[in-house]
């Protein structure tokens, strides 16, 4: 049976937990008018949900969540579920109990195939050439385990250590598996709940997802190993941390220095066609902006769409070829 790890001391990490509080003093002064704020809180939720549903293959993209038929599928099903969950973590109780653990894993599976409680057989996790990754704990270790977590989570810890156990508990819980499917999903839904725990972040809910989800084979190479020595997750994760807060500040930041909103009578016809289109869809690519305006160059619209977002009617999600916009 795999024992809690290691936990590393914060003094290995001590330069990035600095810098974790500092930007996280910024996050929560940096002003906003209220209903912006709400938007970004609204939109890492989503962020977060949608993304530790593709860190399992799930190919729904923003885009193509909020534009997909008004019945569920199986893959908005998953998005969906987690949603419900991050949206209800203020409550969950202060420490949490195995039926807790039970409770949740059902509303992260709720109308999908798969098994609720607790496995009752050993279990294998395999890649995707049928190869075995990762043979699970045995049921009677695998309570032990649960039992050992849920001691770890639920001790009053400095801010500091907390951080860290919150890290090592998400590692821990991930190798332990207690269930037959929807580990991953809620595993990552519980270290929301302990980063939430923390009091240090406000109501943020951080799309670290995001980060993991871009870093996929990283992130599943160290829930791979079978190992207590974790301090080189423990630095991949605090990485994704900071990188979650700082895209959140970007975006606060962005919302605040913008010129003051001209009418859209202002703007010029094409530019406030670009903007109806946008104020359409909840979120939408440039390639389907485009795809609107054949004979414009792509570069002349790009710039339209910069414009719209420097005059803070347009926000901008995202900084590769899968970025979104969406109206303000």
């Amino acid at each position: 049976m795999l024992r809690y790890p290691h936990t590393p001391s914060p003094n290995l990490y001590q330069d990035m937990l600095q810098t974790i509080r500092i930007r996280a003093g910024v996050l929560l002064q940096l002003p906003s008018q209220e209903h912006i704020r709400t938007h970004i809180l609204s939109r890492n939720i989503m962020k977060s949900s949608l993304f530790s549903a593709r860190i399992e293959g799930n190919t729904l993209t923003l885009e193509t969540f909020n534009h997909s038929t008004p019945t569920l599928s199986q893959k908005k099903q998953e998005v969906v579920n987690i949603l419900d969950c991050l949206q209800s973590l203020s409550l969950l109780p202060s420490k949490l109990t195995p039926k807790d653990i039970l409770t949740l894993h059902r509303k992260v599976i709720h109308n999908l195939p798969g098994k609720t409680g607790f496995r009752t057989e050993t279990t294998a996790v395999f890649d995707q050439y049928g190869q075995a990754r990762y043979i699970t704990p045995p049921p009677a270790d695998m309570r032990t385990m649960l039992r050992i977590f849920l001691k770890q989570i639920n001790e009053k810890r400095d801010l500091e250590s907390a951080l860290i156990h919150a890290l090592c508990s998400h590692y821990y819980f991930e190798k332990i598996h207690p269930f037959v499917d929807g580990n991953g999903r809620t595993g990552r839904v519980l270290l929301q709940y302990l980063l939430y725990k923390l009091h240090l972040f406000g109501d943020h809910v951080l799309p670290i997802e995001e980060y993991l989800e871009h870093h996929r084979h990283t992130y599943y190479a160290f829930l791979e190993k079978n190992t207590r020595e974790v301090s080189e997750f423990v630095r991949f994760m605090l990485d994704g941390l900071l990188w979650a807060i700082n895209t959140t500040i970007d975006e606060l930041a962005q919302s605040v220095n913008v010129p003051q909103l001209p009418p859209t009578s202002l703007l010029s016809p094409r530019r406030q066609e670009v903007l109806a289109i946008i104020k359409d869809h909840s979120f939408i690519s440039f390639d389907t902006i485009a795809r609107r305006f054949p004979s414009i160059p792509k570069r002349t619209l790009f710039h339209d769409v910069v414009y719209l977002i420097r005059c803070g009617v347009v926000q901008k999600y995202g900084v590769t070829r899968g970025a979104s916009y969406s109206a303000v």
